[in-house]
C-alpha cells in the first residue's frame, strides 16, 4: 500500500519532469541538426571553393596569364642564359663469377629535357652556356644551335660528379663577365635499374654521386650566377626536379627522392628571400617524359616529349612556383595531395605496392638486358680466341 502510494505520488511528479527532459533533448538535437548542417554546408562551400580557386590558378597560370603577358620575358632578364645537363645514371650487372660491377652511364645537356631548353632558349634570343662532360657533343650542339638560330654558344667541359672544388677552378671563372639572366639547372642523376637502399648503396661512387649531382650541383650552380642576378635587380634560376621530391616520396627510389627534396626546399626558400630583389625561383617536378632517362619512346597525354615539355615550362617561369608545368601532369599533383590527405594509411600502402610491382618489373626488364650483354661478351670473347688459335 505504501510503496503504492509513492508510485502513484511519483509518477505524476516523472511526467512533467520526463516531458521537459524529451523537450530538453529535442530542442538540443535540434541544435546540434542545425549545426551540422550548418558544418556540412560550410565544408562543401569550402570544397568548392577551393576546387574554383585551384581551377582558376591552373586556367590563369597555364593560359590566361601566359595571353596577359603576366609570365616572364627571359629576354630581359639578361642575354646568356645557362642550361646545365644531363643525367647520370647507375646500372650494375652480375659477372660470370657473382661479383657486381657497377656502371654509369652520363646522358649529356645534349639530350631531352636540357637540348630542348637550349633551343627554346636560343629560338627567344638568348645567347647560351651548355655545360656537361662530353666535349664532342658539346660542340656538335653549340654548332647547331648557332648555325640555326643565330646567337652566341659557350660551352663548359664539367663532369658534376666531381668535388666542389671543380666549381672554383673551372666553372666560376669561365662565367666571369657574362651577363646571364637565365640559369636551367638541368643536371641530375638516377636509378639505372630502382631497388632497395641496401643494394644500391654497395657502391659508395653511387651515393657519392647522387649527392654531387642532385645536391652540390645545382647548390654551386645556383652561388656563381647570383651575385651577377643581385648586382642587376634581376634574374631566373630553374631548377629542374622530379615528382619523386612529392610529399611521402617514392620508394625504391628513396636516395634520389631525398635528394630532390632538398632541391624543392632550397629553391622555394630562395623564392622567398629573393622576392624583393627582382629574381625569380622556379622548381619543376615533372613526371615522365620521353627521354633517355625514362626509357619511355612514345608520348601521350599525360607523357609529353622534351619540346612540348620545355614549351610549357618555359611559359610558367613567373607564374608557378613549383609546378610539373606540363598540365595534365599539374591535374595529378592535387590528386596526389588530397589523397594523401585523406587517406594516409591506406594510400601509402597501395602506393608502395604500385612502385613495388613497376621497379621489379623494370628490374627483370633490366636484368634480362645485362644476361644478354653478358651472353653476347662471351660468345665475342669465345669466336675472338678461336680466330687467334686459327690464326697460329
Amino acid at each position: 500500500m505504501g510503496i503504492l502510494g509513492v508510485e502513484q505520488e511519483f509518477i505524476p511528479t516523472l511526467v512533467p519532469v520526463m516531458s521537459v527532459i524529451i523537450t530538453s533533448l529535442t530542442i538540443s538535437i535540434s541544435h546540434d541538426a542545425n549545426a551540422i548542417t550548418f558544418v556540412g554546408i560550410f565544408c562543401t562551400l569550402g570544397a568548392f571553393a577551393v576546387i574554383f580557386h585551384r581551377l582558376w590558378k591552373t586556367l590563369n597560370d597555364t593560359w590566361l596569364g601566359v595571353l596577359l603577358g603576366h609570365n616572364v620575358n627571359l629576354r630581359e632578364m639578361g642575354k646568356w642564359a645557362v642550361v646545365t645537363g644531363g643525367e647520370l645514371t647507375l646500372s650494375f650487372i652480375v659477372l660470370p663469377n657473382s661479383t657486381v660491377e657497377f656502371i654509369f652511364n652520363y646522358i649529356s645537356a645534349t639530350d631531352g629535357i636540357g637540348l630542348a631548353f637550349a633551343r627554346q632558349l636560343a629560338e627567344r634570343g638568348l645567347n647560351i652556356v651548355l655545360m656537361s662532360r662530353s666535349i664532342d657533343r658539346l660542340e656538335k650542339c653549340a654548332n647547331e644551335i648557332e648555325l640555326r638560330y643565330g646567337v652566341e654558344t659557350k660551352i663548359i667541359q664539367v663532369d658534376f660528379s666531381q668535388d666542389i672544388f671543380e666549381y672554383d677552378a673551372n666553372v666560376d671563372k669561365k662565367l666571369e663577365g657574362l651577363e646571364i639572366g637565365t640559369l636551367i639547372n638541368n643536371v641530375g642523376m638516377f636509378y639505372e635499374t630502382p631497388d632497395r637502399f641496401d643494394r644500391v648503396s654497395q657502391s659508395v661512387d653511387f651515393i657519392k654521386n647522387m649527392i654531387n649531382v642532385n645536391v652540390v650541383a645545382v647548390t654551386m650552380m645556383t652561388r656563381a650566377v647570383l651575385p651577377g642576378m643581385l648586382n642587376r635587380g634581376k634574374g631566373v634560376v630553374v631548377n629542374i626536379g622530379s615528382f619523386a621530391s612529392l610529399e611521402g616520396g617514392f620508394p625504391f627510389v628513396t636516395l634520389y627522392s631525398a635528394v630532390k627534396s632538398y632541391m624543392e626546399t632550397l629553391t622555394l626558400n630562395l623564392a622567398k628571400e629573393y622576392k624583393e630583389q627582382g629574381i625569380y625561383f622556379q622548381y619543376q617536378c615533372p613526371g615522365y617524359v620521353t627521354t633517355k632517362l625514362s626509357k619511355i619512346r612514345n608520348s601521350h597525354f599525360f607523357i609529353p616529349t622534351p619540346d612540348q615539355y620545355v614549351k610549357n615550362a618555359l611559359k610558367s617561369i613567373g607564374l608557378q612556383q613549383c609546378t610539373p608545368s606540363w598540365p595534365p601532369q599539374r591535374i595529378m599533383l592535387p590528386i596526389i595531395k588530397i589523397g594523401r590527405f585523406l587517406l594516409p594509411g591506406p594510400y601509402d600502402t597501395i602506393s608502395t605496392q604500385v612502385s613495388r610491382t613497376f621497379w621489379l618489373f623494370a628490374k627483370k626488364r633490366q636484368m634480362q638486358k645485362d644476361m644478354e650483354y653478358i651472353r653476347k661478351a662471351q660468345e665475342l670473347t669465345k669466336a675472338n680466341k678461336f680466330g687467334s688459335v686459327s690464326e697460329k
